[in-house]
């Protein structure tokens, strides 16, 4: 599952190895036309994915704001597995980036990450919005 940016699907492509051929993956379900609650289990996979899947459409005419940010749909479908305590939620590697519009998302959680990849991000999230806890 993933954004479709209104294609039927779209493919992707794995990082490629020196003298390999890339794997890809087909994906065809978009999660902006599902219900995030019907899942068990959100994951947000690893790399940069979750900065591109930020991704939002900035009105015309109207300078970009941090604000913005929160509107893009991945964003969106992330908070909503957030807010169901019944949904297990992961991000692996970077994939945490995908909270960063919205960083109460993160107040009163435990987060378990590596210090080098997140541990500026998640400091100042932390301490921005939510007290240090």
């Amino acid at each position: 599952m993933s954004r479709l940016w209104n294609q039927p699907s779209v493919r992707f492509f794995s990082d490629e190895d020196t003298g390999n051929t890339p794997k890809t993956i087909d994906v065809n379900i978009d999660f902006q036309n599902v219900d995030v609650n019907d899942y068990a289990a959100v994951i947000m996979s690893a790399n940069y994915t979750s900065v591109r899947l930020r991704y939002f459409e900035p009105p015309t005419g109207q300078p970009i704001s941090a604000e913005q940010v929160r509107t893009s749909p991945a964003v969106q479908f992330y908070a909503s597995a957030m807010a169901n305590p019944r949904i297990i939620k992961g991000a692996l590697c970077h994939g945490l980036w995908i909270v960063t519009p919205i960083p109460e998302l993160l107040k009163g959680r435990q987060v378990i990450c590596h210090e080098v990849v997140l541990w500026c991000n998640l400091y100042s999230i932390t301490f921005r919005c939510c007290g240090g806890r």
